[in-house]
């Protein structure tokens, strides 16, 4: 309706802005006094007059000069009068535009509000079927990496210490997920080395990775005699539970062939799950995007502060 009111205005203000120059030119005809303009003056006259006609009593203002030469301003303070009408045309139409502008600036805010309102709704389901996903699995690949620096320990007796010590060794730091109310699951299907954890609680899956890294590295520090070095490769995912364990261990096992020495990468989803935490001591950082069992998914390497 607005719309409409304004297009109204610009009509008749431009057929005012139109007319005014005409009625201007009608008038100063009627001063010259030529027998070869009467004609254009009787036509023009013939559908002005009776416009100005219903004003006549207000506008009619006449002037007599030196030698009894009378001038009618009549038409002129019609012509002023268009004018006036023509002006406040321009301002209802300035009002209407700046009622329209109001009122779509009212129109997107709500709309703005709603698109809001639909995000965070969008979110917080996102959020809620997310932090559903309390399972965490865990893929840990330990290796054991030669040295340059040569045997300090030469003797037979010597050599069998310095390998019981490094399977023991090996076998505390695969026994750390115990600390942390873990459960091991059987090696994957036609995988070797590989140590499968199950953690059923986020916050005790983060306690555990900054815990095992620290663990090795005071482990290789009380290697310093042997010329083996431990390091690793970690992959986790999560789901809703452990019921799907095979299947899950399967995607994780697919990302930890993706692992560099020392890293630590996380599924799309799991990353998912952290991001929902208020307090974060890690940091995660995007490893790329890698078709994995047949899906795209994006990859991320996991750093703890």
């Amino acid at each position: 309706m607005i719309k409409f009111l304004k297009g109204l205005s610009k009509l008749i203000e431009g057929i005012l802005f139109i007319f005014l120059p005409i009625v201007v030119f009608y008038w100063s005809l009627t001063l010259i006094n030529l027998d070869i303009v009467k004609p254009f003056i009787t036509i023009l006259g013939s559908f002005i007059d009776p416009l100005i006609l219903p004003f006549k009593s207000y506008l009619e203002y006449k002037i007599t000069y030196e030698n009894d030469y009378t001038v009618d301003y009549t038409i002129l303070l019609f012509a002023v009068m268009i004018l006036c009408i023509a002006f406040m045309f321009t301002l209802i139409g300035n009002i209407l535009d700046f009622v329209i502008k109001i009122t779509e600036k009212i129109k997107n805010k709500v709309k703005m509000q709603e698109v809001i309102r639909k995000k965070q709704e969008e979110k917080q389901f996102f959020i809620n079927e997310v932090v559903k996903n309390n399972t965490v699995y865990v893929v840990l690949k330990l290796t054991k990496n030669q040295t340059k620096e040569s045997y300090l320990i030469k003797g037979e007796e010597d050599d069998f210490f310095s390998v019981g010590l490094v399977d023991s060794y090996e076998t505390s730091l695969k026994n750390v997920y115990k600390k942390f109310s873990a459960k091991p699951f059987g090696n994957l299907e036609g995988t070797r080395g590989l140590n499968n954890y199950i953690f059923s609680d986020i916050d005790k899956f983060l306690e555990y990775l900054p815990f095992f890294i620290e663990r090795i590295e005071e482990v290789n520090k009380g290697m310093n005699d042997l010329n083996i070095k431990f390091s690793y490769e970690i992959a986790c995912h999560c789901s809703y539970s452990d019921t799907s364990a095979q299947v899950d261990f399967d995607i994780t096992s697919a990302i930890l062939n993706l692992c560099g020495d020392r890293e630590i990468l996380l599924s799309e989803l799991l990353k998912s799950r952290l991001g929902v935490l208020e307090n974060k001591n890690f940091k995660l950082y995007s490893r790329g995007i890698y078709l994995i069992k047949d899906k795209q998914m994006d990859v991320f390497k996991f750093k703890p502060d």
